[in-house]
């Protein structure tokens, strides 16, 4: 049977989804343990970036002005993931972010089945210290250079989503052997599940 999924990320200017937009998307495709497809995009958003923003990735405000519009971005980014299994870590946040900017921006409705590797994690571990991104992937052993951007960060939730499903982590820049492996698990069951 055919693992196949995509791990998503978004980084936002603030945590209200109607109010704060989202300024980068981050997707890694995995199909049958192996990354076959990458996505990356920022996004200019109504409102400038912070300054701790731009300068973290080596941006200018002009720079800031070239990036493509939410029309594009978002059409590449569902483009890209059609018809597939979205992986989130804190799927109540991502989700509901692209869900709503891609209906007012595109009027279109996000269709895909979703999954939050944060939830499966918690199901699998009781009693973690927490169930953020960073901490359940040193926990396993996955290591991301560069948190809190986008396609480096749907990396690590890819690798968690494999090490979920039993298989040895690929798509972050640089990993060592997992430790603490949960239970694998079927996607098809996980899928189910959340239906």
């Amino acid at each position: 049977m055919t693992q196949e999924f995509i791990a998503v990320d978004i980084e936002t200017t603030g945590t209200d989804h109607i109010y704060s937009g989202i300024y980068e998307i981050g997707a890694v495709h995995i199909k049958d343990g192996k990354v076959v497809g990458e996505f990356s995009s920022y996004v200019k958003t109504n409102r400038p970036l912070p300054l701790h923003v731009l300068e973290r990735r080596g941006l200018t405000s002009e720079s800031y002005k070239k990036f493509p519009t939410y029309q594009y971005a978002l059409s590449e980014f569902l483009k890209f993931t059609h018809g597939k299994v979205l992986v989130f870590h804190n799927k109540s946040f991502d989700e509901r972010f692209l869900r709503y900017k891609i209906r007012r921006k595109l009027n279109y409705d996000l269709k895909n089945p979703t999954l939050c590797t944060l939830e499966l994690f918690k199901e699998q571990i009781k009693d973690f210290p927490n169930y953020k991104l960073g901490t359940i992937a040193t926990s396993l052993g996955i290591i991301n250079n560069s948190p809190h951007e986008a396609l480096n960060d749907a990396r690590v939730c890819a690798d968690i989503m494999l090490c979920l499903l039993g298989k040895e982590p690929v798509a972050t820049i640089a990993h060592t052997q997992p430790t603490g492996q949960a239970s694998p698990v079927s996607l098809t069951e996980l899928i189910l599940e959340e239906s």
